[in-house]
């Protein structure tokens, strides 16, 4: 669930660009547009469903890795875009062709394009915790990125368990470092759930006070240049471990389960989520304190 202009817990089922689920990213660097990158059911399902014209209180997010394509998202009508740079080189040359430091240094120019336009900025940091290619990621080199990303003006930054293969451990590590550095930038997660440690991730993080989460209806999605990363962590399964623990999301359980129906008759398969595969809805809220 990504933040949303009147509530940080509620998106139709998002991904991690803010399209709709099975969609193309609307305006990567690697699209046309937001039309022509959306395959034709996903448009027929965006019209009968009323998505995106009228999806609420949602924002939709745009991921930029340079220039051309902050130039691409705002011909699409991008106001919402994430900055993406992988804190690992390896990861960084298979996902953006470049060094980590390079890839940086290639947002600046698309930076100043968007700030231009007042669109507003977020961040994520890729391979934030493991990297398919390097192993584990230093928190001093997520910390150093960070500062870097910080000072584009970003509002949120998203720390990326890229492959699934965080553990809580890592979360708390990484985390900490990075809030001691950075105290006053809000921080986000994007989990996936290779190992099945993306609600143990999710829990932690909730302890240490993090209120934005990137999720997926019944847990699609997924990286095609982190080799093994399964799919993000499951909407569904998130709002149900957040109202056991008594942590208002504001999804209707009910319109979810409906919309993951559709989501996987969209798909014409059977979805990863815990929830999807009982099937059950998330668990109403229930009045207990938020995590300390």
């Amino acid at each position: 669930m990504t933040a949303c202009r009147s509530n940080p817990w509620w998106c139709p089922p998002p991904t991690r660009s803010g399209s709709p689920t099975g969609c193309s990213k609307p305006a990567s660097p690697r699209s046309r547009s937001a039309r022509s990158s959306t395959p034709a059911r996903c448009r027929r399902w965006r019209t009968r469903t009323g998505w995106p014209r009228s999806c609420g209180p949602a924002s939709l997010h745009t991921l930029v890795f340079n220039e051309r394509g902050a130039r691409r998202a705002l011909d699409a009508g991008a106001r919402h875009v994430r900055l993406t740079v992988s804190a690992s080189d390896g990861h960084s040359r298979a996902n953006a062709g470049v060094p980590t430091r390079e890839a940086l240094d290639r947002l600046r120019p698309a930076v100043e394009l968007l700030s231009a336009a007042k669109v507003q900025l977020e961040a994520t940091v890729a391979t934030a915790f493991v990297c398919p290619f390097d192993g584990e990621t230093p928190p001093a080199d997520v910390v150093d990125l960070a500062r870097s990303l910080a000072g584009f003006g970003i509002s949120v930054l998203h720390l990326a368990d890229t492959i699934g293969a965080a553990s809580p451990w890592h979360i708390r590590r990484t985390v900490t470092a990075v809030r001691r550095e950075l105290p006053d930038l809000p921080l986000g997660l994007h989990l996936h759930n290779t190992y099945g440690m993306a609600s143990a991730n999710a829990w932690e993080a909730l302890h240490l006070g993090i209120r934005r989460f990137d999720a997926a209806l019944g847990g699609v999605g997924g990286c095609p240049f982190a080799p093994g990363a399964a799919g993000n962590m499951a909407t569904d399964d998130l709002v149900n471990l957040c109202h056991h623990a008594g942590i208002a999301t504001g999804v209707d359980v009910d319109r979810l389960v409906t919309l993951r129906a559709e989501l996987q008759a969209l798909l014409g398969r059977k979805l990863t989520s815990a929830l999807a595969a009982v099937p059950s809805a998330p668990a109403p809220l229930r009045a207990t304190e938020v995590p300390g």
